[in-house]
């Protein structure tokens, strides 16, 4: 009977853990550039809070997705591509309302970046 409770107590934290981190929309970007990538998103809140969040470095034929969260109202993402150790370039930039979800293919190559909408 105990342990009953235990997988019951274990659904109900899973459920509230979920309903506590649940998001709005989200942002895909995939490299299909010849170059290293690294994007990023700012969100902001109905009263002017902010959020950042970074890919990190990305190479080609991976694809990275970051969460919008909740209580978003708004979003800009970024993608830089890296031209030498250290320097990058603006591949493209975009603001948007939330709830969305976005997804861009970033291509090209070093010195030419291209970007596409996909859904």
């Amino acid at each position: 009977m105990s342990s009953i409770f235990t997988y019951l107590a274990i659904i109900l934290s899973a459920l509230v853990l979920g309903v506590s981190c649940a998001n709005q929309g989200s942002v895909q970007v995939c490299n299909r550039g010849a170059y290293v990538a690294k994007c990023g998103l700012n969100s902001r809140t109905a009263d002017g809070r902010t959020r950042s969040y970074e890919t990190g470095k990305f190479p080609v034929a991976q694809c990275s997705t970051l969460e919008l969260p909740f209580e978003a109202v708004s979003g800009h993402i970024w993608c830089d591509n890296y031209v030498f150790i250290g320097v990058t370039k603006r591949v493209f930039q975009e603001d948007f309302n939330a709830p969305s979800t976005r997804c861009y293919d970033i291509g090209g190559t070093t010195f030419n970046p291209s970007m596409s909408r996909t859904c």
